[in-house]
């Protein structure tokens, strides 16, 4: 039976996603809950499972491709005497069956472990399967180096007209894939490696990746030479300089299309503010050891963090949305604090709930937490969802001041530039006194159809108590 794979909503009423990687290739054996290929929203990054067991008969999409829910996917041949059948949310009683199919499929897999999905597989082929699997994890632990090596051949591939039809030829009438994991299928393509025209030395004919590196002439020139060469478009008549062009991908495609409708259509005002953090930098260094102890670190921001939950418990218009056609505006119980992490792939923000429930500590072990998991994996759909309010702090990179804009449907985001030691003049005119400080610009950005100008006076006030009397603050717990 080929069953139609089609995208669904991923959540939170999205339409579409964009093609990041294919696990797979046509004519290769899945299991029901095996990853297939990994979609990205303007929300998160995610690997596609199969929802049924199989062989991919057809692949559809190809990388860098963006489609929306409903569309299909790839067709999957389940090997089950039944009509055609496609995976419409349990509306067709034929695909809850052929589910079904797949879990008993898999929990008869999972009480053999190690072995391989396909019946029969020998020790030598576990070997080599263990092999490639360990290079394969590799291979994803890479970073964005690696990525935007697969972005430069992506469109190579796209501009030679290979697509989905002809990815490596794979897609030829009459000529079975080759026996390969997607790891060595992905080095194939950066080595430039036809795995039709290499023989395996796994079993049963399986390529290792040895075996592409061999084909290639085991120098890795080929490689390094793509990583190397530029998409460049020629000159014009005219002799103009050359130029280089890159498509926006699905996160910096999202940021953009989102910040050019917040700045469009949310009227911001930015209130400024310099605020003296010398005696908070006295705690932090202070207690830095016994938070490094357990696990994480004591910088600034957890301490922002507790400053703002605060604070926007004492001005709720600040965690708030307005409905505009509604006239009105919605008041948020919780207080979720998105923090905007740069990453390789783009920006990032993460969501800590509650923030204004934990003390400094839990938000600098939470912050570690997520700061790990952004290095190591695409964070989950749920890590970035659900903010009220944003923090972001560059002070690490520098600068003495900026203008972030607001994340809608939110209202307010606060950001923090570079504190640097200042003589700060204390008294009056008749009777001053200058000592040194430690000065942090920042500045809070608001939608002023909620907040009026001495809201956002009132708000920065509360923060820069707060900051400036950390004993307060850390009563606050």
């Amino acid at each position: 039976m080929a069953f139609e794979f089609k995208l669904q909503d991923p959540g939170e009423g999205i339409h579409e996603a964009e093609i990041v990687e294919l696990l797979v290739s046509e004519g290769d054996t899945v299991s029901e809950g095996d990853d297939v290929l990994v979609a990205e929203t303007d929300k998160a990054a995610v690997e596609i499972p199969s929802p049924v067991s199989g062989e991919i008969a057809e692949i559809r999409v190809a990388e860098g491709d963006t489609v929306e829910v409903g569309d299909v996917l790839m067709t999957i041949e389940t090997g089950d005497d039944a009509e055609d059948a496609t995976d419409d949310s349990g509306e067709d009683d034929e695909a809850a069956e052929a589910e079904d199919a797949g879990e008993e499929e898999a929990e008869e897999e999972e009480a053999d472990e190690g072995e391989e999905m396909q019946s029969g597989e020998s020790d030598e082929g576990a070997r080599d399967r263990d092999r490639d699997e360990e290079d394969e994890s590799e291979d994803l632990a890479t970073g964005a180096d690696e990525a935007k090596d697969e972005e430069t051949a992506e469109a190579a591939r796209r501009a030679s007209g290979s697509g989905k039809e002809g990815r490596g030829g794979e897609g030829d009438a009459g000529e079975r894939p080759a026996k390969a994991t997607p790891a060595v299928r992905k080095l194939a393509r950066e080595l430039d490696v036809d795995l039709k025209s290499v023989e395996g030395s796994g079993e049963e004919g399986r390529v290792l990746k040895d075996d592409v590196r061999a084909a290639a002439g085991e120098t890795g020139e080929k490689a390094e030479g793509a990583r190397e060469r530029k998409a460049e478009r020629p000159k014009d008549a005219g002799g103009s300089a050359e130029e280089r062009r890159e498509p926006l991908r699905s996160i910096r495609r999202a940021t953009a299309r989102r910040m050019a409708q917040a700045w469009s259509e949310i009227p911001h005002v930015t209130h400024h503010e310099r605020i003296d953090i010398t005696a908070l930098e006295r705690v932090r260094r202070e207690h830095a050891g016994s938070v490094e102890a357990e696990g994480g670190k004591l910088t600034l921001t957890p301490f922002l963090m507790k400053a703002l939950g605060a604070a926007l418990r004492q001005h709720p218009r600040f965690n708030a949305r307005l409905d505009a056609d509604a006239e009105e505006i919605v008041y948020l119980e919780a207080i979720n604090m998105g923090v905007a992490i740069d990453t390789p792939r783009g920006l990032i923000v993460p969501v800590i709930r509650d923030a204004d429930r934990k003390s400094v500590l839990d938000l600098a072990l939470e912050l570690g937490e997520l700061a790990a998991e952004l290095r190591e994996k695409r964070p989950a759909r749920e890590t970035l969802s659900g903010g009220t309010f944003t923090l972001t702090n560059v002070g690490a990179l520098g600068g003495s001041g900026f203008t972030p804009i607001i994340n809608p449907p939110q209202v307010g985001i606060f950001g923090a530039a570079r504190a640097r030691l200042e003589p700060l003049i204390e008294g009056d005119i008749e009777h001053a006194e200058t000592r040194a400080a430690l000065i942090l610009p920042v500045c809070l950005g608001f939608d002023h159809r909620v907040n009026d100008g001495a809201d956002g006076a009132r708000f920065m006030n509360s923060v820069r108590q707060m900051l400036e009397e950390p004993a307060e603050l850390l009563i606050r717990n």
